[in-house]
């Protein structure tokens, strides 16, 4: 039987392109499930509330075991983690689409995030071993705009998924494209032995991290949900407190701990990944706040809003390249640099603005945070790669890749927290200026009107029909305010990650007069 065979110097470019289709399947397969989750409601007969952890678990997962991923990697190979996390992802793809009530989705969900878990360390690796030195700030450009093209298309490919076929389609749609991965990452990537590193695997320091890990993002999401701090979020905190101080009471006494904690004395590493923290918290207070914005104040629709983001989208997704690109030919620290400014410029935009400003301002801020994250992403990736020990490569991108998701968490709950505490203060600030006394039911409305997601004037039933108007803007007034502070906020994380890029992130820059090695020996090196 005949077999497909792939020339030799053109196997990283296999290899690239594989784990770029599964990028772009990972980011579309969120995105779209955010789309769908009315219709996913409707069709298991399930509440919005039990519905939400179709989205939860598979953050939730991912999240608590990307880290021991990445060390079960570096122990039992690259290849073997991409292809069993593949597979678990499809698998739960596959699940996802059967799913018959809303616990089987979201179970399912949970084997889709730890099919993620598994192969999100070990993409990274294996792009960044089978280039040459020289490219590999390029390649992990590539990838970045493949994560950015998914995040842009998924929304609206949800929504020609569910327009024309049914929403069981959006899971499905993964296991083709999944296959012909594992096709292409089998063919062109070398077998590896049983184990790569004679060291064991530290299965109770896993097991603590993921359970400090679920109880921490888990409290989070408490916390964005209720007013009030809650005894299930500060218990929930303590069993993190303590799973994390056990974690590294373990971690420090063992041979072979999970990471060793020494890796974060290493001054370059600990750099790239708080300046990623700091993006990541950016980068999700401004999808969360500019959305709200420009839907609500700006009154536009959830399908024009998209066409908006699209600015930011398109450059994050061109500039990840030559971000990638320059990694590879100066200082890694200039595009980060340059990154981190672009953002700061963008959160600055949007702290000045107000009622009054045109859509094209907000546009440029977008295109802006774009340019600033396409820069900064690939460049910290690879600077990140390039101050760690090639045995501990998926482990180091591990550890970045859960930090990062630290970032993003936070920076979605703790800004939509801070926005709606704000935006509350500001709105019964305007009405007493305006000695407008409220009644208790009219107190109520306004209060969950800026608190919710998409507020419009058919939530204040309670206010005489003359009266709306004069509390909508009001409404927006006071957003708007809300936002502005949350930017300002962002702005000073944008310059702290402008002042760690400088003072901490040191990596030398590649050496050209090396040659270019075929992926048999990148892999071995």
């Amino acid at each position: 039987m005949p077999t497909l065979k792939f020339k030799e110097n053109s196997r990283p470019m296999w290899i690239l392109f594989a784990v770029c289709i599964l990028a772009v399947m990972v980011q579309v397969d969120y995105t779209a499930v955010n789309v769908a989750i009315v219709d996913i409601s409707k069709s298991l007969h399930a509440s919005l509330t039990i519905i939400q952890w179709v989205l939860s678990a598979y953050v939730l997962t991912w999240a608590s075991f990307v880290l021991a991923a990445g060390r079960i990697a570096d122990i039992f190979g690259r290849r073997r983690m991409f292809i069993i996390g593949t597979v678990f992802f499809l698998l739960g793809s596959m699940f996802s689409g059967m799913a018959t009530s809303d616990w089987m989705l979201i179970i399912s969900r949970m084997l889709q995030g730890l099919g993620g878990a598994l192969f999100i360390p070990s993409l990274y690796s294996l792009v960044f071993t089978a280039f040459p030195e020289h490219k590999q700030g390029m390649a992990l450009g590539v990838l970045s705009g493949a994560f950015a093209l998914g995040m842009a298309i998924g929304p609206t490919l949800g929504g020609v998924i569910l327009h024309l076929l049914d929403w069981r389609w959006i899971f499905y749609v993964n296991v083709p494209l999944g296959l012909l991965v594992l096709f292409i990452i089998t063919k062109v990537t070398p077998k590896e032995p049983k184990r790569v590193l004679d060291e064991p695997m530290d299965y109770m320091g896993m097991m603590l991290l993921a359970v400090a890990s679920m109880s921490l993002i888990y409290a989070l999401s408490l916390l964005s949900s209720v007013s009030i701090i809650s005894i299930n979020f500060l218990s929930l905190v303590a069993v993190a407190a303590v799973f994390l101080i056990a974690f590294i009471f373990i971690q420090l006494r063992r041979k072979y701990p999970l990471i060793r904690l020494s890796l974060f004395k290493n001054k370059p590493f600990l750099g790239c990944v708080l300046v990623y923290v700091t993006m990541g918290y950016n980068f999700a207070a401004v999808l969360i706040i500019i959305d709200l914005y420009i839907q609500n104040t700006l009154n536009y629709s959830a399908f024009d809003t998209g066409f908006v983001f699209l600015v930011m989208t398109i450059a994050f997704g061109i500039l990840s390249y030559f971000g990638g690109k320059f990694a590879d030919s100066m200082d890694a620290r200039i595009p980060i640099t340059v990154g981190a400014a672009g953002t700061a410029v963008a959160v600055l935009i949007f702290a000045f603005t107000t009622l009054h400003t045109p859509v094209w301002m907000t546009m440029i801020g977008l295109a802006f945070a774009g340019l600033g994250l396409g820069l900064a992403f690939p460049a910290l990736n690879t600077a990140m790669m390039r101050t760690v020990d090639q045995n501990e490569l998926s482990t180091a991108s591990g550890a970045f890749t859960m930090f990062g998701c630290y970032g993003n968490t936070i920076g979605l709950i703790f800004s939509s927290i801070i926005l709606v505490a704000i935006g509350k203060l500001k709105l019964f600030s305007l009405f007493a200026t305006k000695h407008l006394h409220l009644t208790t039911v009219q107190n109520h409305e306004v209060s969950k009107l800026m608190a919710s997601t998409h507020y419009s004037a058919t939530q204040l039933t309670s206010f005489p029909k003359a009266m709306i108007p004069n509390i909508m803007h009001d409404t927006h007034t006071a957003f708007v305010h809300a936002m502005s502070q949350c930017m300002k906020i962002s702005f000073v994380l944008a310059v702290i990650g402008v002042v760690l890029t400088i003072i901490l992130i040191k990596v030398p820059k590649p050496d050209f007069s090396m040659p270019q090695e075929n992926i048999d020996d990148a892999v071995e090196a």
